[in-house]
């Protein structure tokens, strides 16, 4: 088997017998050394616990633990699930045409008042504040 490079800057394998390639093509990287057999063995094209990534500790390639979401990334995740929701509340009222039935007095009295519910649940979504993206109660659908 060939020698296995890490880079702890990169975080990034090489395999040895490609050095001179990887230096004329300038993806090498001063901080490159050969992986030891348990290193290999342990973290080569393996799968990374639970929790956790490929990286460095100390300089040598090591498991490390997934930062908790900062608040932007619980911000933006918020904002997609809203996003999402609001499009899937849109494309059910869409699919069955109420809209423009509803312009056009044409609404039974059942789909009447599901299309109400909905453009309740639309109202309360668009209401949810995500900017602060924690312990948001997202409305619950009545229809």
């Amino acid at each position: 088997m060939s020698i296995i490079c890490f880079s702890s800057t990169s975080n990034t394998y090489f395999s040895e017998e490609n050095i001179p390639a990887y230096k004329a093509s300038g993806l090498w990287s001063n901080d490159f050394y050969a992986l030891t057999d348990e290193e290999v063995d342990k973290y080569y094209m393996k799968t990374p616990p639970k929790g956790m990534y490929l990286g460095s500790s100390n300089g040598r390639i090591a498991w490390v633990c997934i930062p908790p979401p900062t608040q932007d990334d619980l911000i933006s995740a918020a904002n997609q699930e809203k996003k999402k929701r609001i499009d899937q509340a849109n494309e059910h009222m869409n699919s069955r045409r109420w809209p423009g039935k509803a312009a056009l007095g044409r609404l039974t009295g059942d789909e009447l008042a599901q299309y109400n519910l909905w453009l309740d649940y639309l109202d309360a979504l668009k209401a949810v504040d995500t900017s602060v993206a924690q312990n948001i109660a997202c409305p619950i659908r009545k229809a």
